[in-house]
């Protein structure tokens, strides 16, 4: 041992006892002159290279122990240790036998590591898939292949201490669970293959890639590539059979390209018919679509060309639903009129009740009318 390491070993070690400090404190031999004499020792005589200059927290207890048992006689405690100048050859105190419980030994076996398993667990799922051909920036290709499989990585996993990135599936396939030591491709070291060396991606990496502009293949518009999925969610869809999507349960959210199919079919539909009203079979009540144009104005504001038309369509529509009987569903639809809106559109119409003379009496007797209204009739 060097004189650096041996006086390093004296700064660390008691001037009295010999035992190396803990984590409690440590007093200065020259502060605490009266303590050290109680040892039997003369600090005066100390030499910096050959003794410490600190005694330990147990020491000063001691110490302070005697004191207040025998304040008036106090006699010398154990003799302290015995220091001697270092030697290159042989020094008794930097070779002095060590102090203490030894170390526990730790015995090899115990459940051995599943490092598939645990190569699944760290797979980051985070980042979508995509080619090296979408991604613009022509400088991250080196950092986006994975080296083992010379593609864009998949489900990364990030190994250490290199910070290497594969796909999931290529380690799954390289890595061997009887294996050892593992050659990293990407920096064509041997790592260790313990679960500490397969991890997660780290945050930073995480970030970087999915802030990177990537290409959309179907619109070739440019997105960030945590967006991607949900940016051309409109043309790019998992491929469903008609039939699969038949037995989807009804209360199942319809996907945007359902919404286009069934879109698309009805305005078909619409453009064959000659009607403004289609019937879809169901196999049981049929569904009926009736097609509206969306109106700029109010009736009240249109020429007299538009209110025709407009109830030409509400006459048809009424045949239509009434199943031919349409003289019934519109008796139907004045009823439900208020009298008072009744009334208005009456007078607006110039329609008039005309009651012959021989008849009054007769109206009276039925609807139990009083003479003076029978008189405004008339």
């Amino acid at each position: 041992m060097t004189s650096s390491k041996h006086q390093l070993y004296l700064d660390n070690h008691c001037r009295l006892c010999g035992k190396p400090f803990g984590k409690k404190t440590n007093y200065t031999c020259s502060k605490y002159t009266s303590i050290v004499e109680l040892f039997g020792v003369d600090h005066s005589c100390d030499q910096f290279d050959i003794h410490p200059s600190s005694f330990c927290n147990s020491c000063y207890l001691a110490a302070m122990r005697v004191k207040r048992t025998t304040p008036h006689t106090c006699k010398n405690l154990s003799p302290s240790v015995e220091w001697f100048p270092h030697n290159e050859e042989i020094c008794d105190v930097c070779n002095g036998q060590r102090r203490g419980r030894p170390k526990k030994r730790k015995h090899p076996g115990g459940r051995p590591s599943n490092l598939e398993a645990h190569i699944r667990s760290v797979t980051s799922h985070c980042i979508p898939h995509f080619s090296l051909s979408q991604v613009t920036n022509k400088t991250y290709h080196d950092i986006l292949t994975c080296k083992l499989c010379s593609s864009s990585i998949s489900d990364p996993v990030e190994v250490l201490p290199c910070q290497s990135l594969f796909c999931s599936s290529c380690l799954l396939e390289y890595v061997n669970k009887d294996m050892e030591t593992f050659h990293c491709p990407g920096c064509s070291d041997d790592h260790v293959c313990t679960d500490a060396t397969f991890t997660y991606i780290s945050p930073v990496a995480e970030k970087m890639i999915c802030n990177i502009s990537v290409r959309c293949d179907k619109c070739f518009n440019t997105v960030k590539l945590d967006t991607i999925n949900k940016f051309c969610d409109q043309h790019i869809q998992n491929k469903i059979e008609c039939s699969d999507m038949l037995c989807l349960p009804l209360q199942s959210q319809p996907t945007t390209m359902e919404k286009k199919m069934a879109s698309n079919v009805v305005t078909r539909l619409l453009h064959q018919s000659n009607d403004t009203l289609i019937t879809l079979r169901t196999g049981g009540q049929p569904l009926n679509l009736i097609k509206l144009t969306t109106s700029s104005v109010s009736s009240g504001e249109c020429s007299k060309g538009t209110i025709r038309r407009r109830s030409n369509e509400i006459r048809k529509i009424r045949e239509r639903l009434s199943m031919g009987d349409s003289t019934v569903q519109m008796h139907n639809e004045i009823e439900i009129i208020p009298k008072e809106e009744r009334t208005a559109l009456m007078k607006e119409a110039n329609f008039t009740v005309t009651i012959p003379p021989d008849q009054g009496l007769a109206m009276k007797a039925d609807l139990n009318i009083p003479w003076n209204k029978l008189r405004a009739m008339r």
